[in-house]
């Protein structure tokens, strides 16, 4: 197997869903991290730029949304795609993502090979 040389950042409040991407993504070579937060990824990667790599972002959390996280970034000159997942996103929640910079928003629940080919996508066009 063929090591990637990127990082996926899962950022999910729901610990069964970092669980279950992680090791989704483990098992297809990638390297992850997960945070149960976005005050916690702030804290690690406050200006993160190096190397690839894709953001992966639930919508709705508590303390930080992702669209508030989106624009922290952004902020902060963040360089990574960012991809949204979300259960409950709404068109014009999908279009004010999208409008911001986000590469794509996903529902769920979705397709892993999706997920993968989407995560691809978004890295290839960094």
């Amino acid at each position: 197997m063929t090591k990637n040389i990127f990082t996926i950042f899962i950022i999910d409040d729901d610990e069964a869903v970092c669980k279950a991407l992680k090791s989704l993504f483990s098992v297809k070579g990638y390297a992850c991290e997960t945070f149960n937060n976005p005050k916690e990824f702030l804290n690690q990667y406050p200006t993160y730029s190096a190397g690839k790599g894709c953001l992966l972002i639930d919508i709705f959390m508590p303390i930080m949304n992702g669209l508030e996280l989106q624009a922290e970034l952004k902020a902060r000159h963040n360089l990574l795609p960012i991809i949204f997942i979300s259960g409950h996103a709404d068109k014009e929640l999908v279009l004010q993502a999208k409008q911001a910079g986000a590469f794509d928003v996903i529902m769920k629940p979705f397709d892993n090979n999706h997920l993968i080919e989407r995560i691809q996508a978004a890295i290839a066009q960094h």
